[in-house]
């Protein structure tokens, strides 16, 4: 959102939109059908050991990918932190997932993933509120943001200039039209959704 300004909310609008879709249209279904993994619920569903067949390979497939890139992101928090080597802050990072899913199971690490994000909502919310309220008087961000400063600047004004003195791009600015970022954002949605480890977490959680 940095570099391309208001575009870049159909990311973020897209990867969050997908947990509510999941929540609310796909996990307590498949819950309900007595089933826990997307392989389990395709082959029953259609009555097709080749659908099941075929999702198990596009669930390892998508889960592969996935976590290459969440290794690497590991690799580089530990290398960083520890002082070593990427490869060896990547299996430092796998022996800890390894350790705490062997002794918490699936549904630890479940029940882990919700209390972090409750920490991560609570540390980016809790401060624009205080925030808002500080510098605008308004206590709600949304109606912060139309708010005008004492300097006469509007608070997207700020934010604009704000953005392009530290060499980034304005933060109103965009060049997608409004059906380009639906779209982005409806396929953002469909895919956070699908991915299959997501699934198993939400359908153990609501369980």
């Amino acid at each position: 959102m940095s570099f391309i300004g208001r575009d870049g909310g159909a990311y973020l609008m897209g990867w969050t939109g997908g947990y509510v879709l999941l929540a609310m249209l796909l996990a307590p279904y498949l819950r309900k059908f007595g089933k826990f993994t997307v392989p389990d619920f395709v082959g029953d569903r259609y009555y097709s050991n080749t659908a099941r067949i075929i999702a198990v390979v596009c669930t390892i497939v998508i889960s592969f990918t996935y976590v290459a890139g969440q290794m690497r992101g590991v690799g580089i928090v530990f290398s960083r932190y520890l002082h070593v080597d990427i490869n060896t802050g990547v299996i430092i990072g796998m022996a800890i997932v390894f350790f705490y899913a062997v002794l918490g199971g699936m549904k630890g690490i479940t029940y882990t993933q919700v209390a972090q994000y409750c920490v991560l909502i609570l540390a980016f919310t809790v401060p624009a509120f205080f925030l808002s309220l500080q510098i605008t008087g308004h206590f709600l961000p949304q109606i912060g943001l139309g708010a005008t400063l004492d300097s006469g600047m509007s608070v997207l004004a700020t934010l604009d200039q704000l953005s392009t003195d530290l060499g980034f791009a304005e933060y109103t600015a965009g060049k997608k039209s409004t059906i380009d970022i639906f779209c982005l954002t409806a396929a953002l949605m469909a895919g956070t959704a699908g991915l299959p480890h997501v699934i198993v977490r939400f359908s153990l959680y609501l369980a």
